[in-house]
């Protein structure tokens, strides 16, 4: 029987239902690490066919390690916990996920300066990670959605939530925006990067990256 190592944040449970059903109707042993208990949507979502599931907030290795000591595959539903899926399997070894994979996989930036590096440029958005307004140049004439280089979704988060997810016509236009809203300091602020506890505090910043109305044709989901 082959064990299944399944990492997944509160927010992804609605992913597990039929997952968890599949993996047990072909006779796997499946483990679940969740940051959080939810009882009530224990069953709802199909965590009661798992043969375990352990809390670990911060999905620490060591602590998986322990409770978990052999894994033949691991599964990330959510993609900021490559990395630690990255981390596992080389202690299970596994062949599977790279460090370097998982760091590229886990952020737009990276992911879209890797398309762009092996010739598949022309299949990704323009994006840029702004330090400074000449950085948006590229969008002069073209609209840009601004989000965060981790995570999926549109949950917005902190001070320039009204930013992430959000559209805008062009460079000026978002230039107006955070003068208006007293935002000023967002080019700088994104050198930094930020910390959010539900992107299991990996930093992030936001990434200007084209707007693309799929009336052109599209390759794939992006």
């Amino acid at each position: 029987m082959n064990n299944v190592l399944i990492l997944c944040h509160r927010r992804g449970w609605n992913k597990l239902t039929n997952f968890i059903l599949g993996l047990k109707k072909l006779d796997y042993r499946v483990t679940v690490v969740s940051d959080e208990w939810l009882g009530k949507d224990y069953e709802q979502f199909g965590l009661d066919k798992a043969d375990e599931v352990c809390v670990n907030k911060d999905f620490n290795v060591e602590e998986v390690l322990l409770h978990t000591p052999t894994a033949d595959i691991i599964y990330s539903v959510n993609e900021n916990l490559l990395p630690i899926q990255a981390q596992l399997e080389k202690h299970y070894g596994l062949n599977n996920v790279s460090e370097h994979a998982a760091e590229i996989l886990s952020h737009k930036d990276k992911l879209d300066t890797y398309c762009r590096s092996i010739g598949l440029g022309e299949y990704v958005p323009d994006s840029v990670v702004p330090s400074t307004p000449s950085d948006l140049d590229m969008f002069d004439d073209r609209a840009f959605i601004i989000k965060p280089t981790v995570g999926t979704g549109t949950k917005r988060y902190g001070k320039y939530s009204s930013l992430e997810y959000y559209g805008f016509n062009n460079k000026a236009d978002f230039l107006k925006y955070l003068e208006l809203n007293n935002l000023e300091s967002f080019f700088d602020d994104n050198v930094e990067g930020f910390i959010k506890p539900s992107f299991n505090d990996v930093k992030y910043h936001l990434i200007a990256q084209e707007f693309l109305n799929g009336e052109g044709g599209n390759f794939a989901p992006y």
